[in-house]
């Protein structure tokens, strides 16, 4: 009898549209994943004009890509915090990542892990130097040293209050004041550059509300500029949320937060992971075996084999 050409493809068929849906499926869920990063909107983006654009596939793109994820696997081992550099100069990028104090583990890392995909594809696509502020977490990159430096005089803070208010403004105010003053010195003297206090005694008369305070600069900076950084913030806070029993200023140097309720500080774990899954290597690669997958499965099934 004759070889019937074409019979073992046919078998074959149900097969491999089992593999490409099981491969649909896993890809979706990765991908979709991978989508989200455009939804994880920030409260801030910096990207000056005058900071110039570089060129796509240049050398200075590819530092900038090696800088977002060192900064993110370097603040996920580093209690919340990593300054660094890549590159040589010419084509140096210079970095910080830091998350804020007043936070879980968990979504410090998920904004570690968010911010790098977000910068290189939506919010700084070519610029030089570019910055995002969340309520979770920063990062600040740009081809100038600015490590020490305190980088927030020229532009707005993230702000969040709450609409109840307290009885007693000037006594309470007057309370949050001595305490901000103490956090700010304290803060500045830390090595983790932050301070809180949640053993304040003082009680409003009226409310019965009592007042909690925490400030933090990034650890980079001098014990000078993250006074001033604080002062700046705390003053800001108190001249235009006076009477607010909760407000927040988040800058890209520091902040400074007032609370009714005793405030719970970030806890990392003992055993931090050392590196975190990249979306943006994620978004690249897994299309690509897709592909790949798909056209060896093609070949599995049209390959012309006798029986």
């Amino acid at each position: 009898m004759a070889p019937r050409r074409g019979w073992r493809w046919r078998r074959r068929l149900p097969t491999a549209l089992v593999l490409l849906t099981a491969i649909t499926v896993v890809a979706s869920s990765l991908l979709g994943g991978y989508a989200s990063v455009e939804t994880y909107t920030p409260a801030r983006t910096h990207c000056p004009a005058e900071g110039g654009n570089f060129s796509a596939g240049s050398m200075y793109q590819a530092n900038i890509d090696g800088l977002l994820h060192s900064l993110r696997d370097g603040a996920a081992t580093n209690a919340g915090f990593f300054n660094t550099t890549f590159g040589v100069p010419n084509d140096e990028v210079f970095g910080v990542a830091m998350c804020f104090a007043d936070v879980s583990w968990s979504d410090c890392k998920k904004c570690l892990n968010m911010v790098p995909s977000y910068m290189m594809s939506t919010a700084c696509p070519s610029g030089r130097t570019g910055a995002l502020l969340y309520n979770e977490c920063l990062l600040r990159y740009s081809d100038e040293y600015f490590a020490s430096m305190q980088t927030d005089t020229d532009q707005s803070p993230y702000v969040v209050y709450v609409e109840a208010y307290v009885g007693d403004m000037v006594s309470m105010n007057n309370t949050r004041w001595k305490m901000m003053d103490r956090l700010i010195a304290e803060a500045a003297a830390s090595p983790l550059r932050y301070a809180m206090d949640n053993n304040e005694t003082y009680t409003d008369p009226t409310t019965g509300t009592r007042v909690y305070g925490i400030v933090q600069c990034r650890r980079d900076l001098t014990t000078e500029e993250c006074t001033k950084c604080l002062n700046y913030f705390v003053r800001s806070l108190l001249d235009n949320y006076p009477n607010n029993t909760n407000a927040v200023f988040k800058g890209f140097s520091c902040f400074a937060r007032y609370h009714p309720d005793p405030i719970e500080l970030i806890m990392v774990p003992s055993s931090a992971p050392g590196m975190l899954i990249s979306t943006y290597y994620i978004g690249i690669y897994i299309p690509y075996v897709i592909v790949r997958i798909s056209y060896c499965c093609c070949c599995f099934c049209l390959s012309p084999r006798l029986t």
